[in-house]
């Protein structure tokens, strides 16, 4: 069919064109990004003039490490791109995609910077270098002339390193502190299991594409780039039958096979009360699990679960117990079956109690084994035969102990309070000394004292397996921009350290002494023999053993190449399910109602959940062009925006767009109110980041008075190690704080 074009018709088109040119929003918003550009065109950065080049990286913007080609025009920096060729199938986040901002975002530090902590409206003044380390080394001397460096601590946001070596390393030659970690949600479920195991040699390393059924209590499994991604569901065989337990509509849950709405904190009765049906049934391929320890002091499994029937468990979990037992026996029928929990990164740990009762699941079902899709991987240690890290989590840290906290500017992969690193410090005189680029992210947002180090990109780091991923997998993070001379390496920073406390560091070039901690690990991975390389050079994957030695392996990973091996074929260990009479029992029973009954209070009827995605909830600072994302396209959740459905706007009286205070136990928030169907009544949601300031942007009137919270402080996350949900109210403010 053809159509006549007539001079009345090319009329009509015409007018049309005019008339929805003029309506459309698009030439207006042309005019106004013109007129910008014109009116501050000396401001606006130039193109660099130049050959374009490529290098092949790593990301280190969170801890996946997914691989990057970066752009190069002579020698600036400009984009990165993903690898397709790469072992991750070319699987990078916005975050990553941003990497060549963050070398110019408007927190970056120039030198090293002081300021009064305790007051939030204090600003960051340029000191002198030299001055501050010789304050700091007085420090560390007077703790150890003292005998109490127990109250020296160095907090490290990204373990397992090359790095997290050096900052222990520094702590022995002292004579003593605190190596310190804080957990992200990932590290957290696998802590859960490596207590369970009681074997810190392996890590777990879960495959949902070798389960026939796959029960998540809140993995966000739709967007995880660590290899847990389950294949669209486009009718294909391989995909696993996927239960998702998530208490609001999330995007994983939009995908899944089947959504268990469960209540907020159910997670603990929801999965012992599976656990009860597997049990009472015999559906559970286990029965030496379940049997293990009825004869001894703590008792069976068996007998503990008998306790949480799901006629007993189904009002706090909000479930029919019909569906309780529905999920259990489908579990059963699709085995091998893979149970995880991790529930939403952006919102802390799930909480010990809760991962063990899933990791139990897992168990039941058939796993670890041969062929299972709960698989084990040699943990770091193990990998590279260092010595074990004695860590401890920051939230067990006693309040108030700490004379000098020194922190890793690294991008932790979750959120991180600076109230709880305030609570830690002994009084007026105590210091936090941040090792980072940025004043602001984890690091940055409750330090004293600033030390500038290079931005992601500038130094040379390296990426161990993250938590829960199936393959063992090791990579550098080869330069891909020059640092500027006020940036120095962490390790300097650790040596003049040394130095100014009236000790010898082992080099007075810790940058060199950390390159060559790197090139160990890689000799470790040559001489283990295991596994296969990735050469970025040619696109190539092939046996370690192929390689002619360890240095052709550093030289590989100097180009941005990437190690790894599957998980171990056959697991050498057995796992012993708690019992009845066992202090984890215990524990279990205290949770019995879930934890927002625990945290039921007068005159707080709504529940906040806090969340995010890894990418824009990372605890660092995030490029400012993530804004675009957030606050003008409406793609990602906002830390100052608060969503509830419309039944609970209604009974609060409050329209999307108004102006509210977000109040908990904790303190206060100011947010602007939307409207989202998806979510239950009575809960509130809120991102727990980016920040606005950790984008980039000025602070708005109401924050700079300092009586806003961040929003894992506004959750209590300074107060107890489980956070991901608390008791709020939501009220109007008709003062415009703007």
């Amino acid at each position: 069919m053809t159509m006549e074009l007539t001079r009345r018709s090319l009329l009509k088109f015409m007018g049309g064109a005019v008339a929805g040119a003029v309506l459309s929003p698009l030439p207006w918003k042309l005019l106004d990004d013109a007129s910008i550009w014109t009116q501050n065109s000396s401001l606006i950065a130039r193109a660099p003039r130049g050959p374009v080049t490529w290098r092949d990286t790593t990301c280190t913007l969170c801890p996946v490490g997914c691989g990057l080609r970066a752009r190069l025009v002579g020698e600036a920096f400009v984009s990165a791109w993903s690898r397709p060729s790469h072992p991750d199938a070319g699987a990078a986040c916005p975050l990553g995609f941003a990497l060549a901002q963050m070398r110019y975002h408007p927190a970056r530090v120039r030198g090293a910077c002081a300021r009064d902590a305790r007051s939030a409206a204090a600003r960051w003044r340029m000191v002198d270098a030299d001055a501050t380390v010789a304050e700091i080394g007085r420090t560390l001397a007077d703790l150890r002339a003292a005998g109490r460096l127990d109250q020296m601590a160095v907090l490290d946001l990204r373990p397992d390193r090359a790095l997290s070596l050096r900052y222990r390393e520094f702590l022995q030659r002292q004579g003593g502190g605190r190596y310190l970690v804080a957990p992200d949600a990932w590290q957290a479920s696998a802590a859960a299991f490596t207590a369970l195991a009681g074997s810190s040699l392996l890590a777990p390393a879960p495959a949902p594409s070798r389960a026939r059924a796959v029960l998540a209590f809140g993995t966000p499994l739709a967007d995880d780039p660590r290899g847990l991604a389950l294949a669209p569901r486009d009718g294909s065989s391989g995909r696993p039958y996927h239960i998702q337990v998530d208490a609001t509509a999330t995007p994983t849950a939009a995908r899944a096979d089947r959504w268990l709405p469960a209540r907020p904190g159910s997670e603990l009765p929801l999965a012992l009360a599976i656990a009860h049906v597997l049990v009472r049934d015999e559906l559970s391929g286990d029965a030496r699990a379940l049997a293990a320890g009825a004869g001894g002091p703590e008792g069976s499994f068996a007998e503990l679960v008998a306790d949480f029937a799901p006629e007993r468990v189904a009002d706090a979990c909000g479930l029919a117990p019909s569906d309780i037992r529905a999920t259990a026996h489908e579990l059963a029928t699709h085995r091998p079956a893979l149970v995880l929990g991790v529930g939403d990164p952006g919102a802390g740990p799930l909480g010990a109690e809760e991962e063990t009762a899933i990791w139990c699941l897992s168990v039941l079902l058939g796993g670890p084994g041969a062929g299972a899709p709960l698989a084990l991987r040699p943990s770091a240690t193990a990998l590279f035969g260092e010595p074990e890290a004695a860590a401890t989590a920051l939230s067990e840290v006693p309040d108030g102990s700490l004379e000098l906290l020194l922190v890793d500017g690294s991008f932790p992969g979750a959120p991180l309070s600076p109230a709880l690193l305030r609570r830690k410090l002994r009084g007026p005189d105590a210091r936090i000394v941040a090792l980072s680029p940025y004043a602001g992210g984890a690091a940055g947002a409750g330090a004293d004292l600033l030390l500038p180090t290079p931005a992601p990109g500038e130094w040379l780091d390296d990426v161990p397996p993250p938590a829960l991923a199936p393959v063992s997998s090791y990579a550098w993070s080869p330069v891909v921009a020059a640092a500027p001379d006020w940036a120095v390496h962490a390790a300097d920073w650790l040596a003049r350290l040394e130095a100014a406390s009236g000790l010898q560091p082992d080099s007075a070039d810790g940058s060199s002494a950390h390159r060559a901690g790197l090139e160990r690990r890689a000799a470790a991975l040559m001489a283990a023999g295991s596994g296969e390389v990735h050469d970025p050079r040619d696109g190539s994957t092939r046996p370690l053993t192929s390689l002619a030695g360890p240095e052709e392996l550093v030289t590989v990973l100097d180009c941005g190449g990437a190690w790894s091996a599957p998980a171990l074929a056959t697991p050498a260990i057995a796992l012993q399910l708690p019992g009845h009479r066992s202090a984890l029992a215990l524990r279990w029973r205290a949770l019995a109602a879930g934890r927002a009954e625990a945290l039921a209070a007068a005159g707080r009827p709504l529940v906040l959940l806090p969340g995010g995605g890894l990418a824009t909830t990372g605890g660092g600072v995030a490029a400012p062009v993530l804004a675009k994302l957030g606050r003008e396209s409406e793609l990602l959740p906002d830390t100052r925006t608060a969503a509830v459905s419309p039944r609970t706007a209604r009974q609060l009286g409050l329209r999307a767009g108004t102006r509210a205070e977000l109040a908990t136990a904790a303190g206060t928030r100011h947010v602007d109110v939307v409207h989202d169907a998806s979510l239950p009544p009575g809960v509130v949601r809120v991102a727990t980041g980016p920040d606005p300031l950790d984008l980039g942007e000025a602070p708005r009137a109401d924050a700079a008075t300092g009586r806003d919270l961040d929003v894992p402080s506004l959750c209590g996350a300074a107060d107890r190690p489980v956070w991901r949900l608390a008791g709020a109210t939501l009220k109007e403010v008709r003062r415009a704080r703007d």
